[in-house]
């Protein structure tokens, strides 16, 4: 009878310990998610000011990157083209830092919204305010869509015909390939910054925009050039991190080696699944 309470006892100790493991790997998940959003958005010039950084809160495994935008940005009828492909920027981070951290086969379902409204995004462009290099200066939507609002409803183009809708299809998915590459690039030049951001909030709730300018500052963040995608195309290369090819200096390397020798404990290798 002893032995057996002392089995159970140790059953139980084992599931606590792998349930304790997994909830660091998924917080770990989720404060990279949002560590990258906000960093690109705070390299991203003219784009908006990041307040606030909440990670899990109540134990949840979700979290939210609060922005304030510039005055000029709250009428969603006058937003730029800089504005319009750096937000689709942003949108991409997340699942772009997840692919250089935890590869191709580790890449999680957090950033199906984001992913969603960057595609809903990129068609308005082409579509709605002409930025689409095929298509050309056109507008084939009608509905006004609020682009701060996530929980809009998109009404699907009616009514165009095949040949525009396939030179349409192409433009939205050359905007989104520069974008994702845009993220790539500037995660890669500031990986000191998602290991240091997503550490703090690997033990922090939430942070605030004073301690995130801090933190950046003391990591030499390195700001986008431009606001705009012009220049960026998709390099799968820049997706590999174990690459001798990626385009990165020693201390990225480095802080790249830190990061994944820390995350070996609760990681999943998830290829076998």
């Amino acid at each position: 009878m002893l032995l057996r309470k002392l089995s159970w006892s140790v059953r139980v100790k084992r599931i606590l310990i792998n349930d304790a493991k997994m909830s660091l790997l998924v917080k770990r998940y989720v404060s990279i998610y949002l560590a990258a959003k906000s960093i690109i958005a705070f390299i991203t010039p003219t784009y908006d000011e990041v307040i606030k950084i909440s990670c899990c809160p109540s134990n949840q495994p979700n979290g939210r990157v609060f922005f304030v935008p510039h005055e000029e940005q709250l009428e969603p009828s006058i937003l730029g083209r800089s504005y319009l492909e750096s937000r689709l920027v942003v949108l991409l981070a997340g699942r772009a830092a997840e692919n250089l951290i935890f590869g191709a086969y580790g890449i999680s379902g957090m950033g199906e919204s984001d992913m969603t409204f960057a595609y809903f995004l990129a068609r308005d462009m082409v579509f709605k305010h002409g930025f689409g290099r095929r298509v050309g200066p056109i507008n084939l939507i009608k509905d006004e869509v609020d682009y701060l609002n996530t929980d809009e409803n998109y009404d699907q183009i009616v009514g165009v015909d095949q040949l525009t809708t396939t030179l349409g299809a192409y433009d939205i998915a050359d905007l989104l390939a520069a974008a994702e590459a845009k993220a790539y690039y500037g995660l890669s030049i500031n990986y000191q910054s998602i290991e240091a951001l997503s550490s703090v909030l690997d033990q922090k709730r939430s942070i605030g925009s004073r301690e995130i300018k801090k933190l950046m500052e003391s990591n030499n963040v390195s700001y986008m050039p431009s606001p705009f995608l012009a220049g960026f195309t998709f390099d799968s290369e820049l997706a590999n991190i174990a690459s001798t090819t990626v385009p990165t200096c020693d201390y990225v390397k480095e802080a790249i080696r830190r990061v994944k020798e820390k995350m070996k404990p609760y990681t999943i290798n998830l290829a076998n699944y």
